[in-house]
């Protein structure tokens, strides 16, 4: 039923005999409105659009004298539609719940059809992932095995430090990797009773520094054992010449700037004395536990230095309680303590001396286990190459 239909009309009347003057009507509807309607002379109501409920129509009449008559009252019931009866909605719930039950429905199912697509997906991935895992395992040992293997050149290309302690038994050296192999090196050798001694840090660390440092160990066999050059000044020239030469630096675009920084020492065991040069590697000396140092020339050995570079020479009289250190860049600037922060030259310088009067065994494992208390759980940046000597 559309409710525009539900029209209803109401015809009413009241005699009145006494006099030719029409009475007057006024009528509520209730269940429509609570308000009656004003007094008129005509004797009909209507209603449009009617909804379902329960009403009561009420009427009353005046006459000309504004007597009002007893109210006459009509009650009925106006149903609803059938789609809006207690059953349909009944009949909404039941169809809601299960067209909500079909769609849960079909979502579960397109849910687990998903579910096993993925997990068909994943399956393959993990598969895919395992032969990946076994081909890197593979891959990292054959790598591990590599770098171990090149670990053993460059242990024996470095030189035992019995041997050096053989010549000079008041010595030590701390020798720490960053990785497996190391860009710090050191190298001794005995040449015609001259002992050269040289502390050296190369450009970068791991396996790319161990190349240099190999390069710059074989460079060295040549110019002191075959050229028999001795004095530390040359070495370093020649050094720088050589390498320049291994790696084709010749200034163009695609040249390499890998070089390195070095100490070396040279001590004639006939006169007493030892000569000193270093690229940016200073020489520190103690007497009584006062620190002085020798600054190095500030040009690096290869990379951008000239061909004919030449490093300043330092003269040393080797007179009693001299005691020497010589060492790369890396302790100095191990990050660590309480605030992360680099250990620094001074507090090495401070360290050194107030221990230079240890037997050397025991400032090497001084200086190492500094080293490992200043750490602590952080990573070693760079590597580590401490040399000390007393002749």
């Amino acid at each position: 039923m559309v409710y525009a239909e539900n029209d209803i009309e109401f015809l009413f009347s009241a005699p009145y005999f006494e006099d030719e003057h029409q009475p007057e009507y006024r009528y509520v509807l209730e269940g429509n409105s609570d308000k009656w309607s004003d007094w008129k002379a005509k004797s009909f109501a209507g209603y449009n659009n009617v909804h379902e409920g329960e009403y009561t129509f009420k009427v009353e009449t005046r006459n000309i004298y504004g007597q009002i008559s007893e109210q006459a009252a009509y009650s009925f019931v106006v149903l609803p539609p059938w789609y809006r009866t207690t059953w349909a909605y009944i009949l909404y719930v039941i169809l809601f719940i299960l067209v909500l039950s079909l769609g849960v429905r079909i979502s579960s199912k397109r849910l687990k059809a998903k579910n096993a697509w993925l997990e068909g997906v994943v399956e393959e991935r993990t598969k895919e992932i395992s032969q990946k895992n076994v081909v890197l395992e593979h891959q990292k040992k054959e790598i591990q095995d590599s770098i171990n293997y090149a670990q053993r050149i460059q242990e024996a290309i470095l030189p035992l430090e019995d041997e050096m302690k053989k010549w000079i038994p008041n010595s030590f050296v701390l020798f720490r990797p960053k990785d497996v192999v190391s860009g710090d090196f050191y190298w001794f050798l005995e040449k015609d009773n001259k002992l050269i001694m040289i502390c050296a840090d190369c450009t970068g660390h791991g396996v790319p520094g161990a190349f240099m440092s190999m390069i710059g160990s074989d460079r060295l066999n040549n110019i002191v054992s075959e050229n028999r050059i001795t004095s530390p000044g040359a070495i370093l020239s020649e050094l720088n010449r050589a390498i320049k030469k291994s790696l084709k630096q010749d200034g163009q675009k695609n040249s390499t700037r890998d070089g390195m920084d070095a100490a070396v020492c040279t001590i004639d065991l006939d006169t007493k004395t030892m000569m000193y040069t270093g690229a940016y590697r200073p020489l520190w000396i103690v007497k009584d536990g006062e620190l002085t140092e020798i600054k190095a020339t500030k040009v690096a050995v290869a990379g951008f230095t000239p061909d004919d570079q030449v490093y300043e020479e330092h003269k040393i009289d080797l007179i009693e309680g001299l005691k020497f250190y010589m060492t790369t860049d890396g302790y100095a600037d191990q990050f660590g303590g309480l605030k992360n922060k680099k250990y620094k030259v001074k507090s090495m310088k401070t360290f050194v001396s107030l221990h230079s009067n240890k037997p050397f065994q025991e400032q090497k494992r001084g200086l190492e286990d500094e080293l490992l208390e200043w750490m602590g759980e952080f990573e070693q940046v760079d590597d580590v190459c401490v040399i000390g000597f007393e002749l």
